[in-house]
């Protein structure tokens, strides 16, 4: 197994992300005007955008590793679960969805977890047609972050509290669910090829 490195500059990134992470769910959860408001879904994208910048700098500084992968995968986790557990907790997204994200991120995770003892990376293990396309390739990664970020975008948008937002409240809301339910069955989708690609790539190492 290889060394791990805490401190280079992608984990550093990986780390950072929970400053505006927390600012702007700070920002969601209180009763600010529009502007506030506006800074919160700032500082919502650039906690998503140092997603990107934490892998773009280790592969730059030539220190990306099979450990700074797992340090991406749980600062992810961090994000998105601190999203839906705020987003729940104001109303805005439903229980049983909460409780079926925190499932998945287990399990999965649980299962990368065990890839990571075989010394397989955070893709490594993908070796199915159907789970590269979903799980690993570049169009998937970019969709699932794309529609990511646009359901949490809507998400918070429904905390402001102006005319357009409150006249549309329903409509708005009624996307949003829709939103919700395609990111819930696509990490559905991924989590369960995760799984099942890892069982097969660890099985196969003990052949």
């Amino acid at each position: 197994m290889e060394k791990i490195v805490l401190n280079n500059i992608g984990n550093r990134i990986s780390v950072f992300r929970l400053v505006p992470l927390y600012f702007s769910i700070i920002i969601f959860v209180m009763d600010f005007n529009f502007a506030i408001k506006l800074l919160g879904l700032g500082f919502m994208f650039i906690t998503f955008i140092l997603d990107y910048f934490d892998g773009y700098y280790s592969k730059k500084t030539k220190t990306a590793s099979k450990f700074g992968g797992v340090v991406d995968v749980i600062f992810d986790r961090i994000v998105e679960a601190s999203y839906w557990v705020t987003f729940s907790v104001l109303g805005l997204v439903p229980l049983w969805v909460l409780l079926i994200m925190l499932v998945r991120y287990f399990v999965t995770d649980g299962f990368r977890t065990v890839a990571f003892g075989a010394n397989l990376g955070t893709f490594e293990m993908m070796k199915s047609k159907i789970g590269k396309i979903l799980v690993s390739s570049r169009f998937s990664r970019g969709f699932f972050v794309v529609v990511k970020i646009a359901t949490f975008s809507l998400l918070a948008a429904l905390t402001i509290n102006i005319d357009f937002i409150k006249t549309n409240f329903d409509l708005l809301s009624r996307i949003s669910y829709v939103m919700i339910i395609i990111l819930l069955f696509y990490n559905l989708i991924r989590g369960y090829y995760t799984v099942k690609d890892t069982i097969s790539a660890v099985n196969k190492n003990h052949e």
